[in-house]
């Protein structure tokens, strides 16, 4: 997994390696891959500092006679909110200008999924606001998903 302490030629060959491994090949460049994740994690931790980061976070839960089990991507536990942030590898739309509007329709999507991890998380941090992200790697965005 990523992380910001790897030397440059090792976050190259990771992310080399994931595009290589979603079929992403030619959809971005490497470095403008990398670039986007340095941007993100550059935000999270310039708003969330005293945060907690939980990453590959399992989520359990009974519901109607069924456990349901998920691994939520990150889990920022923020002194006054829990953010949920789901990974998805959609490319977006070529066209820059439609990009955005590409992947709020995509995140759509995902509300019943991000809903549930939303509801299992709000029973671990029952004081805290939950909030449900999805970003688009590949694609360069960030979507709020409310439910």
């Amino acid at each position: 997994a990523y992380n910001q302490s790897m030397k440059e030629h090792e976050k190259l060959n990771l992310v080399e390696r994931l595009l290589g491994n979603y079929d992403f090949i030619g959809s971005i460049s490497p470095a403008d891959l990398l670039a986007a994740i340095r941007i993100f994690h550059d935000l999270v931790e310039s708003r969330y500092q005293s945060a907690l980061y939980h990453k590959e976070y399992p989520l359990i839960v009974k519901k109607d006679n069924q456990m349901l089990t998920g691994i939520a991507d990150l889990v920022i536990e923020a002194p006054s909110e829990i953010l949920l942030v789901d990974y998805k590898t959609f490319p977006g739309h070529p066209d820059p200008e439609k990009n955005r509007e590409s992947c709020e329709w995509t995140a759509r999507t995902y509300s019943g999924q991000l809903a549930l991890y939303k509801e299992m998380l709000g029973r671990v941090w029952t004081e805290k606001k939950v909030k449900t992200f999805i970003w688009f790697v590949v694609a360069g965005a960030v979507v709020e998903v409310e439910s």
